[in-house]
């Protein structure tokens, strides 16, 4: 796939771990999460969609900024009726701290691409059901 990401930035956002703030859940680029899979099990949903509004196209951002434009994201997320969990993608570079974040449930993987490109992200992590997680680049 053509990007015009930097590899460094891809590579980041493959290693970087996203966690589920209410459960023991790290999520990572090219795993399966087993206990991710029984909730969706347990609730009949067969997706899921990791998706923030932080720091647009990787770009720092004042935290009331970031914070703002997370609070619309939730408001969207609420709007459209989907179940969430809060979270965070925290990288293995110390210097970026982690961005608060939604996992949210049964989320179309198209519906989840427009998220993350209306909130002007490089990147979304998107995945189903018993299957690995997978980066998937918006721009």
């Amino acid at each position: 796939m053509y990007t015009n990401l930097p590899p460094e930035l891809i590579h980041a956002y493959q290693n970087t771990i996203y966690k589920i703030n209410d459960f023991d859940i790290q999520i990572r680029i090219g795993e399966t999460t087993p206990k991710l899979d029984e909730i969706l099990e347990e609730k009949g949903y067969n997706s899921w969609a990791f998706i923030t509004a932080w720091n647009p196209h990787s770009e720092s951002l004042p935290e009331v900024q970031n914070k703002s434009r997370n609070k619309i994201l939730e408001k969207e997320i609420n709007d459209l009726g989907l179940e969430y969990f809060k979270g965070a993608g925290v990288g293995e570079d110390d210097t970026w701290p982690p961005e608060p974040s939604f996992l949210i449930l049964n989320m179309r993987e198209n519906t989840a691409k427009h998220l993350g490109n209306k909130y002007q992200q490089n990147a979304i992590v998107f995945g189903s059901i018993y299957q690995q997680a997978q980066l998937i680049l918006l721009r």
